[in-house]
């Protein structure tokens, strides 16, 4: 038997919630490619590109927010997200984050627990990623063409000789891993 005779199809429960004079819809489950849309809104926003590492405040300001994007037919735009902290603040002092948490958990209570796991482990291993060797490598070779160029000006502008054997060794190393 193949598993499309089953001919079984599910989608999350939407819900009415009245909340301050409006009315929005909230979502009992999110489908798995929407949790993947959610954890890759956190971690795009929430990342410090310089290091590769995450602010535990700025990670929870974004996964703040996208409880609220991805639950809710909330619209959060671009212009909303200029100032992430205070759209954050609203949506917890508000009590909207409780509302749609205690609507997501009426029907599964887990649900909003595993994101958050999820998130959390997603978060560790791009960590765990970019502090090992592999990790530091991979930065390296996308920024070794700057490096290389920065290198070039300072062996240009050395004027003795010492040091200067080092300095190469280090171009042809990063001239490598391009």
């Amino acid at each position: 038997m193949n598993y499309k005779d089953f001919n079984i199809a599910v989608k999350p429960d939407v819900f009415p919630v009245e909340f301050k004079d409006k009315t929005f819809s909230v979502r009992s489950w999110l489908p798995t490619a929407a949790k993947i849309e959610f954890i890759q809104f956190v971690v795009s926003h929430a990342m410090n590109p310089d290091q590769g590492t995450f602010s535990p405040v700025v990670t929870s300001v974004f996964e703040t927010i996208a409880y609220i994007k991805y639950f809710t037919d909330i619209e959060i735009s671009d212009e909303d997200l200029a100032n992430p902290g205070e759209l954050a603040d609203m949506i917890i002092h508000s009590d909207l984050l409780g509302t749609v948490q205690r609507t997501v958990e009426s029907y599964d209570k887990h649900e909003w627990i595993d994101i958050s796991l999820l998130l959390d482990e997603t978060i560790s291993n791009i960590e765990r990623f970019n502090a090992s060797f592999a990790g530091t490598m991979t930065a390296m070779s996308g920024n070794a063409t700057e490096l290389g160029d920065q290198l070039d000006s300072i062996m240009e502008k050395l004027k003795n000789k010492e040091g200067l054997e080092e300095i190469a060794a280090i171009k042809e190393f990063m001239d490598k891993t391009e």
